[in-house]
């Protein structure tokens, strides 16, 4: 755990890899980093990776605060990318062409080149204001955030430490603006003003125009969860509305493909289940699942979960081919003629909605299989496994407090998942 020289850009921290064999299936699992202080990845609708797959993002406390690092794979050998002093946490997105990180350490964004570790401010938050999470859309241009007003002067808020706070700002519908920001410049503009509390912002890793967004709040309370946005001039679309009256949908994540939108939840009658959505509202699949789970990632082929309660394993599930076990639900209800209390200064387009005959249950998944112990807390959100597959699904990398501090690890993954343990109530 030590390092070569004072803490600097560039400072070089020894390899902390531990390897075991997972007690439950036998599986080969990595652990990254091993420091008494909080690691984590970035949120989990973001890649890490980069140089080709060989480094990986990460942020972790050293020196009482959090500062960006990237970790060698092959090695294990650590980069310390900043040095701030007396910061809490961090939010992190890679450029499409890997050659910045985009910072925000909920004040200030900026730009952070990987090789040479130069920094640009390029978007500093208004006084009594808030930051989203950054994203970066697909062809490097722009970056997008959501301004909110800041209401924990009047509400008690620990939003990162067990959700003080979530349904109040929910309902008290702070006026939240999106905006895009100009990567070269720094010049920001206006896309879509709401009083709603607008978070969770995804751009489409393929399409440039596109990116999603959300009215944040517990999932069965707010009004509708996942929106679309039309960079090009701001118009906005719900995506995956209600099919039935209390259902919760959430974490919504673009799927490598840029255009289908992973997503998990709750119906009403207690039944959890996963799906996929374009983002038009087209071709939507879900199939159920047997527990609940906090997070969930897809790709075209996997989908991994986290976990929840006694379900304290990453597990795993395959896509079946296409023609195996489709139907068509033509019952669903689809009235599109729904009123929102939204207060929007822009035109909301409600056309783009789910259609009469769409496929509600489409290929389904094989599984779940189990990956590997998890004993992770869930304790805040720097203790969230958040649980992410590389681009080519083979390695899955995680966090987990399982020996009090959170630290990142990474399991390679089978060709086919299916050889592992079926997982078991």
């Amino acid at each position: 755990m030590s390092r070569t020289i004072a803490m600097v850009k560039g400072t070089i921290w020894a390899s902390e890899w531990k390897s075991y064999d997972d007690r439950y299936t036998g599986i080969r699992v990595h652990q990254l980093t091993d420091y008494r202080g909080h690691s984590r990845l970035p949120y989990f609708t973001e890649n890490s990776l980069y140089d080709g797959g060989k480094r990986l993002l990460f942020i972790s406390d050293r020196d009482n605060s959090a500062n960006l690092f990237s970790i060698q794979l092959e090695t294990g050998e650590m980069t310390q990318l900043t040095t701030y002093t007396g910061n809490d946490d961090l939010d992190v997105a890679l450029t499409p062409d890997e050659q910045y990180a985009i910072v925000s350490d909920g004040r200030v964004i900026r730009a952070l080149h990987l090789t040479h570790f130069r920094e640009r401010i390029k978007f500093r938050c208004p006084k009594d204001h808030v930051l989203s999470n950054v994203t970066c859309t697909a062809d490097g241009q722009h970056i997008i955030v959501c301004v909110c007003e800041d209401l924990s002067a009047r509400i008690d808020t620990d939003l990162g430490n067990g959700y003080v706070g979530h349904q109040e700002w929910m309902e008290a519908k702070p006026l939240s603006r999106m905006m895009q920001i100009e990567l070269n410049t720094g010049q920001a503009r206006e896309l879509y003003r709401e009083h709603n509390f607008i978070t969770h912002i995804n751009a489409s890793p393929r399409l440039p125009w596109l990116a999603t967004f959300c009215h944040e709040g517990p999932w069965h309370l707010v009004d509708q969860r996942i929106w679309g946005i039309d960079l090009r001039d701001g118009r906005v679309w719900p995506i995956r509305e209600r099919l039935t009256a209390g259902e919760s949908v959430g974490h919504e994540c673009f799927l490598p493909d840029g255009e289908y939108i992973g997503y998990h939840g709750l119906r009403p009658d207690g039944r959890h289940f996963f799906g996929r959505i374009r983002y038009d509202n087209t071709g939507m699949e879900e199939q159920e699942i047997p527990f609940a789970t906090w997070h969930l990632y897809q790709n075209e082929g996997l989908v991994v979960a986290d976990g929840q309660g006694e379900v304290d394993v990453l597990t795993v599930w395959q896509r079946q081919p296409d023609d195996t076990n489709t139907n068509t639900n033509t019952d669903t209800d689809t009235d599109t003629d729904t009123d929102t209390d939204t207060d929007t200064d822009t035109d909301t387009d409600t056309s783009v909605r789910p259609a009469q005959g769409q496929q509600i249950y489409g290929r389904e998944y094989e599984g779940p299989f189990t990956v590997c112990e998890l004993r992770c807390s869930f304790h805040s959100q720097k203790l969230h496994a958040h649980p992410r597959l590389s681009e080519d699904g083979r390695r899955l990398f995680f966090n987990s407090d399982r020996n009090g501090y959170g630290n990142l690890y990474m399991v390679e993954l089978p060709e086919d998942v299916t050889v592992l343990p079926r997982w078991e109530e």
